[in-house]
């Protein structure tokens, strides 16, 4: 989400109630045999909805609005029904560089990559990034990430032809870590990612963590 992107720093991502914003009757394209990265523009809204499977009292409506673009870098306002409001610096081919966290800004180095542009089906990619946390403990996550193809979602209505990228790596905060992986679906026509899929395992290979994001609004600038 993003991975949504609008989740836990520490799954390195990407996570208000649900506004009603007009839905296109459909948002079909014909895939390209290569995707470059669709900038945002000014005002762009969507409004996902969170859901943490081990943990239901967090789940919420989480919506994300470009407030302010700097050559190839926006600022996002995110407000939550849960976590409420905070903010985040991303490129427009979604790498993130900053977010907001527990009242604090955290600077990923050098990024959180999601998902690899220019997208083709098969390409492989690695992301490496690693950022201070909110108690000061190091944190870092690599990824081995991979375009698996292009398929048709519906969310709310709408069906987009969604890029689909899978990752497998690791995470690891001071001696304490494991295994985490991730599944995306970026749609050209939303300018966004509309799905998102993570999951995170303690050392002893417990699930940790299990949260998913789905489009459920949009509004788009033009």
């Amino acid at each position: 989400m993003f991975r949504p992107t609008f989740l836990s720093p520490a799954i390195a991502v990407v996570a208000i109630t649900a506004l009603s914003f007009g839905f296109a009757a459909s948002a079909q394209t014909t895939p390209a045999a290569k995707q470059e990265a669709v900038p945002v523009k000014l005002g762009d809204t969507w409004t996902y909805s969170l859901k943490f499977q081990l943990e239901a009292p967090r789940n919420e409506q989480f919506q994300v609005t470009v407030a302010a673009i700097n050559g190839d870098r926006w600022t996002a306002k995110q407000t939550g029904t849960v976590t409420g409001e905070t903010s985040s610096e991303r490129g427009h081919d979604w790498k993130m560089y900053k977010n907001s966290y527990n009242g604090a800004m955290l600077e990923f180095k050098p990024y959180a990559l999601d998902n690899g542009f220019p997208l083709e089906v098969g390409k492989s990619f690695k992301s490496e990034s690693n950022f201070i946390g909110t108690q000061g403990n190091a944190i870092s996550n690599k990824y081995d990430g991979k375009v698996t193809g292009v398929e048709k979602i519906t969310l709310a209505g709408t069906t987009f032809d969604a890029w689909v990228i899978e990752a497998n790596g690791w995470w690891q905060a001071g001696s304490f870590g494991g295994r985490q992986t991730s599944k995306i679906w970026y749609a050209p026509a939303a300018r966004a990612m509309v799905k998102t899929e993570t999951k995170r395992w303690r050392p002893n290979a417990q699930l940790d963590q299990a949260v998913s994001s789905e489009l459920t609004s949009f509004k788009l600038a033009d």
